[in-house]
């Protein structure tokens, strides 16, 4: 700068300076806006440019230098609410949030700032106070509609709480406000968690109303499943059951080839053999439950479709194999219940292939304790 020019700004008034500072400042140029300001106050102390001073460096982080500023300024306005809420701020950024909360309380509801009201919540949530936290978010949003982010907030808390369609009111509200805004994909992600809830409460009502042998009431269930998630693959199966119960065989067949779409495993193929069998289609239905061995070869219930398909065709041999191999699958995941149903099964058709007595009378042990612990539903 040359000599000229410098004796030019020595001269600048107060008022330059301040005007440029305040010209910067609502640019959002910080450096700038400071640099105006602290000249100012080289010409003449002043609690209000200390004020503006302490906002520049507070917003260029550098809040030491900040709280010296605003310091300043309360040395002169010691009651003055905007420089205590602005302490307020400085002190909370800098991670002091008992200080923060001393200056941003009395000030806030004298000034009816939002960001006061919104630093408020930001602090109730440090300490989990969430009830709080709310109420000086809606005080927030409720003092300055623009103050987005505050319903953010209210809708994250509500998410803590597991109050799905609370959190989903306020991301929408949000959404309305800012259509671009980042916290989309949150509200797609809560709208997708309601969903997988409902599908996991129907799936639920489904397989209980199935227990109980209620087949068009859990067929109700599971179409509400399919049409939420159209590639649910259990439903799929699940209908697939309760078809085959029906001896509707050609509805039950689209259903589990519905399900193999999505998923290829060892129960999906046993189920389309066992529909394939009743069909008639015994060398397509062999050939699935073969499909289905190849996912798992410890499958009860591949060897029993597969032992009684031999057996209604009189290879009684390869039914008896089959039914050996049912006998010694290791069942530790199954039902006590369920497991007593395939060692009947087992044990029947194994006197049935080998007319051997001994196999009837152990069936019947497995019956009887079966039905001792069945006897409401017999």
């Amino acid at each position: 700068m040359g000599l000229l020019n410098k004796l030019k700004e020595k001269f600048k008034s107060f008022d330059y300076w301040v005007e440029k500072g305040d010209y910067y400042l609502d640019k959002e140029d910080y450096e700038n806006a400071f640099e105006c300001y602290y000249k100012a106050l080289e010409k003449k102390n002043d609690p209000i440019i200390w004020n503006n001073l302490a906002y520049c460096l507070l917003h260029l982080g550098r809040y030491s230098e900040a709280l010296e500023a605003i310091n300043e300024a309360l040395d002169s306005d010691p009651n003055n609410h905007f420089y205590l809420y602005l302490k307020g701020w400085i002190y909370y950024k800098m991670g002091d949030l008992g200080n923060a909360y001393k200056y941003l309380k009395p000030s806030s509801d004298k000034i009816k700032n939002d960001n006061a009201y919104y630093l408020l919540g930001k602090i109730a949530l440090e300490y989990e106070d969430y009830n709080k936290a709310i109420e000086y978010f809606n005080k927030a949003y409720q003092t300055n509609p623009k103050n987005v982010d505050t319903l953010v907030e209210i809708g994250k808390i509500y998410l803590l709480y597991g109050d799905l369609d609370s959190a989903v009111e306020y991301f929408c509200e949000y959404i309305k406000k800012n259509p671009n805004g980042k916290y989309k994909i949150i509200l797609d992600a809560i709208e997708k968690s309601k969903n997988e809830i409902q599908v996991y409460n129907s799936i639920e009502e489904g397989l209980n109303l199935l227990k109980m042998k209620k087949y068009v009431e859990a067929l109700k269930y599971f179409n509400k499943i399919t049409k939420l998630i159209q590639n649910d693959e259990y439903s799929h199966y699940y209908k697939a059951v309760i078809f085959e119960n029906f001896e509707e065989y050609g509805k039950a067949l689209k259903e589990i080839e519905k399900a193999l779409e999505n998923s290829k495993n060892c129960l999906f193929y046993s189920k389309k053999g066992d529909i394939l069998k009743y069909l008639k289609q015994y060398d397509e239905a062999i050939t699935q439950y073969h499909n289905a061995l190849k996912y798992n070869n410890e499958c009860p219930y591949v060897y029993l479709g597969l032992g009684q398909l031999y057996f209604e065709r009189g290879e009684y041999e390869k039914a008896s194999e089959c039914f050996d191999s049912l006998l010694e699958c290791y069942m530790s995941n199954l039902a006590v219940e369920d497991r007593d149903l395939f060692n009947i099964y087992g044990l029947i058709g194994k006197g049935e292939t080998s007319n051997t007595k001994r196999f009837f009378e152990e069936s019947l042990n497995y019956i009887n304790r079966y039905l001792s612990k069945n006897m409401d539903n017999v």
